[in-house]
């Protein structure tokens, strides 16, 4: 290590432990460091940020070693598990010890921490703000100089990261003002971020070598062979969906070491089934609600080489060290440029190899909005991270923390510490009190005159709200023959889909449920289809910039400066073409199409909350206006409208033009009260208040009656605040609208277009949806007529092979010519040895009955009962069901037939 500034045991520890030359952002930031400056260093993952960080403070610790003086936080466990075991190496060169805490620390290791502090800790902001109330750790922190905070862009505009600068100035006032360092691979407002890193009274210099590092990345929408249909009927999947599937396969067979990203657990959870299911063995899943040990394992299994790729969602997208990934694939858009910047870094992980990245798009949609993504990051143009100013439901929390932790405490004193925080320097102090007196009307906090102390319920809600994270309830899955912790499905997924011996998909395996108890859900590994489960809250919204960047490229048709390949783009513009000749217009930038059909579409390229802000506003006026409920759903480039009357493109174009802009947050603000969003915003605002408490059974709570009652009340203003800046956008909306005013936005109608009908199309994947969609059918189609069957002669039992696509209506025996001809399975050879006994057993009996109605079937149904019959799981009573069943064509009976099957998968445990 050549920096003479390092102390030289530091130099020579770096040395041994392979670190020879510095990179551009150590050699950038140990001078300031080394200073004693505040720094908020942004450089690209594989430039050793912590090194960068920790080689300066180890050589100040060589100087004066403190006990605990030292706090190194990480918004991930994993995190802290991977930086334990890459500092420890420096420590013990060093002499230094290094000890790691969370939420998994055992009991044993906690007392240690007490007993033989370490000079560095490890932790999450979560349990850092434990410590400030433990009385023996509360002493030790008095020691500490400096404070890491690694992955900063994680933390600096959410609930999570507001409540962490409070805690950071908690330990101020403990252990006086000390060094802040901030790491972050991508930040779009530097500026922003450094102010949140170091609060109101602070300095920071920003070292940023974000651009330094070039990447390698392109977009590409795969075109589907006729092996991919193969293999889509096979899956009951879409081929478009298998195509990508196909590629991303491919691409890991060329590379030394993939991770492939998805965007959400549900989509990992389709793809490790779909691979498993093709016998790819060297892929596995990992994500968040997976258990600890299944993690760790799949982590050990990549690095030493047994798995060639990991299937995985932000849980990988940090910096936890995975060894040497050489490429990285994305499955469909990333939604945002800092995922794709932070996961595209994941690979070429070392400064003298390019991280290389590849998205791969399901559709027109994802491919032009993965380009556009993919261009951003390129250039460096990273969203921007905007603190959100005075979150109430964390000023709550941090209220009754300072209590807990003071037990009694000057209320000028509180609003001070917290006002220091840069979410709280505007905090006003009637909003202060305001909510200081809900506290002490729940009793949560005591109060008397200017002394807050602790209340009847203070240290229950403090540990119960460590986290503000959404609190909701999860189970563990307990595999039945190890008793090993598989993963965690929310609560809401085992309402609706958990029951005794239903069958789930998690871990890329199916598992039937045996039992039910209080450690979790008990199940075994099973080869049927099942339900994948949900996990809430886990898909980004796609931005304004991003969603008008897409719409220019609909207008230009130039993707000059896009990573994409020339075939590639001649589709999405022949895509384009098509759609211009159907109705003669396409939605832009500067352009929206209203489609009339069943549901009406609204094309808008305006990012997933501008929509979402004007589908409230236009459903809402259009129900008062016609006295009728509207159904709408969105993406990021489509609302779309479902009225139990006739609603057509003319009135929405009318109801869009009458919105003025300036009164758009009054109008939300009236409009939202009722909405779904709202009450999911009210009841984490609620808990986090302690107004409901955590775990509560929400099926004996009257949400409806407890906001009625909260009316006016901080908890209320600050529900509807979340949904306004996390849900909504009302900056963009007014530009929208005013746009439209204006004309620069033209407003047109015309019937339904490929563009328009997109949006009301389902997604192919691993597990049938509700309503199988028409591509699924066809290939669900080819599976069946391919299926292999036997065809018996119950006149004469003469029996000959084929396929259920030579079934025919009037079929005969080519032998003797008699009508009555069964349907068997290749395996079911017991049914011929009956025929021609004069006397059977009762089992005999049984599949005589069997043979004789599915030979009725046959000769009255034809081609349709073979369909039907050679469904997995269905027998001639089921499909005596289906075929009497009026059916307008073909697709509909597939339907039947496909929703047959499911059932079957679910009730096996009747007929096995």
């Amino acid at each position: 290590m050549p920096s003479s500034i390092l102390h030289p045991a530091v130099r020579d520890a770096a040395r041994k432990l392979g670190i020879l030359q510095a990179t551009e952002a150590q050699s950038a930031a140990f001078g300031p460091i080394i200073q004693g400056k505040n720094v908020l260093l942004i450089a690209p993952t594989g430039m050793g940020k912590t090194e960068a960080a920790m080689l300066p403070i180890f050589s100040r610790l060589m100087e004066e070693k403190r006990r605990i003086g030292v706090i190194y936080v990480t918004p991930l466990r994993a995190l802290n598990r991977d930086m334990l075991k890459r500092l420890k190496e420096f420590g013990k060169e060093l002499d230094i010890r290094i000890s790691v805490r969370h939420g998994d620390t055992t009991e044993k290791e906690r007392r240690m921490h007490v007993k033989a502090p370490p000079e560095i800790m490890i932790t999450t902001p979560e349990t850092l703000q434990i410590m400030l109330v433990g009385s023996k750790l509360r002493e030790l922190l008095r020691n500490v100089r400096y404070v890491i905070v690694d992955e900063i862009h994680e933390l600096a505009d959410n609930e999570r990261g507001a409540q962490l600068s409070v805690v950071l100035e908690r330990l101020v006032e403990m252990a006086g003002e000390f060094q802040r360092i901030g790491l972050s691979a991508t930040v779009g407002d530097p500026e922003e971020v450094g102010k949140f890193l170091v609060g109101k009274d602070g300095d920071v210099e920003i070292v940023d070598v974000s651009r330094i590092r070039k990447m390698e990345m392109d977009v590409e929408m795969p075109v589907p062979d006729e092996e991919d249909e193969k293999i889509a009927a096979m899956l009951s999947s879409e081929k478009e969906w298998v195509s990508c599937l196909r590629r991303a396969r491919e691409i890991v067979e060329k590379s030394m070491a993939s991770l492939l990203f998805v965007n959400t657990r549900e989509t990992g959870e389709k793809l490790a089934l779909q691979y498993s299911m093709l016998g790819y063995e060297d892929m596995e899943l990992h994500h968040g609600s997976l258990s600890r040990d299944v993690r760790v394992e799949v982590e050990n299994r990549f690095k030493s080489g047994e798995l060639k790729a990991l299937i995985c969602t932000s849980s990988l997208e940090l910096g936890i060290d995975v060894g040497r990934v050489d490429r990285t694939i994305q499955f469909n858009s990333p939604r945002s440029v800092s995922r794709m910047v932070q996961r595209v870094g994941r690979s070429g992980h070392s400064m003298e190899k390019m991280p290389k990245g590849t998205v791969i798009a399901v559709n027109e949609d994802e491919f032009a909005e993965g380009a556009v993504i993919a261009r951003k990051a390129m250039n460096g143009e990273v969203e921007r991270k905007i603190v959100r100013k005075s979150p109430l439901s964390v000023l709550a929390n941090q209220i009754t923390s300072i209590v807990v932790e003071r037990r009694d405490v000057d209320i000028d004193e509180v609003y001070s510490i917290i006002k220091r925080a840069h979410p709280f320097m505007g905090l006003d102090r009637d909003e202060f009190d305001s909510v200081v007196n809900q506290l002490v009307e729940i009793r949560q906090i005591w109060r008397d005159g200017n002394r807050l102390s602790i209340g009847r319920n203070s240290r229950k809600y403090f540990y119960d709200n460590i986290s503000m994270i959404a609190d909701e309830r999860s189970y563990w899955v307990i595999d039945i023959n190890t008793r090993k912790r598989v993963a965690k499905l929310d609560e809401r997924f085992v309402a609706t889909h958990i029951e005794p011996f239903s069958v789930f998909i998690v871990r890329g395996k199916a598992w039937r449920v045996v039992d039910m108890d209080e450690d979790g859900i008990l199940a075994e590994p099973v080869g049927d289809l099942g339900s994948i489960p949900s996990w809430s809250g886990e898909d980004l919204p796609v931005s304004f910039e991003i969603a008008m960047e897409v719409g220019r490229l609909r207008r230009t048709r130039d993707f000059s400066g896009y990573p994409v390949n020339e075939a590639d783009a001649k589709r999405y513009i022949a895509w384009l073409e098509k759609a211009e000749k159907e109705v003669g217009i396409v939605a832009t930038d500067r352009r929206i199409v209203i489609e009339e059909g069943d549901t009406v579409v609204m094309n808008a390229t305006f990012g997933t909350n501008v929509n979402l802000t004007l589908s409230h506003i236009l459903s809402s006026l259009l129900s008062a206006r016609y006295g009728a409920g509207i159904n709408t759903s969105v993406d990021p480039y489509r609302i779309m409208f479902q009225a139990s009357f006739n609603l057509g493109g003319r009135e929405i174009e009318e109801t869009l033009r009458s919105i003025r802009p300036e009164t758009l947050e009054a109008m939300l603000r009236i409009v939202l009260k009722s909405s779904e969003v709202f009450k999911w915003r009210f009841l984490y605002a609620a808990k986090k208040f302690g107004i409901i408490e955590k775990g509560a059974d929400m099926r004996s709570v009257n949400m409806d009656r407890i906001i009625e009652i909260c009316r006016g009340s901080p908890v209320f203003e600050e529900a509807m605040r979340m949904t306004l800046w996390k849900d909504m956008d009302i900056e963009n909306t007014r530009k929208v609208l005013e746009m439209i005013r204006s004309g620069e936005i033209e407003v047109v109608r015309a019937k339904l277009s490929d563009i328009g009908r997109m949006g009301l199309r389902q997604k192919g994947g691993a597990v049938l949806p509700s309503r199988p969609s028409m591509e699924i059918l066809k290939t669900v189609k080819k599976r069946i007529e391919n299926t292999e069957i036997r065809l018996l002669c119950l006149n004469c039992g003469n029996m000959w092979r084929g396929t259920v696509s030579e079934v025919h209506d009037n079929m005969r025996c080519n032998r003797c010519g008699a009508t009555m001809i069964a349907m068997i399975r290749p395996y079911q050879k017991e049914f011929q040895e009956i025929l021609g006994k004069k006397e059977l057993k009762p089992e005999e009996l049984k599949r005589m009955r069997w043979l004789v109605k599915s030979a009725e079937i046959i000769m009255h149904y034809g081609h349709d009962g073979a369909m039907v019959l050679s469904g997995r799981g269905i027998g001639p009573d089921t499909a005596n069901r289906i075929l009497s069943r009026l059916h307008r064509n073909e697709f509909e009976l597939l339907r039947d037939v496909l929703e047959a099957e499911i059932n079957y998968a679910k009730t096996k445990r009747f007929w096995d």
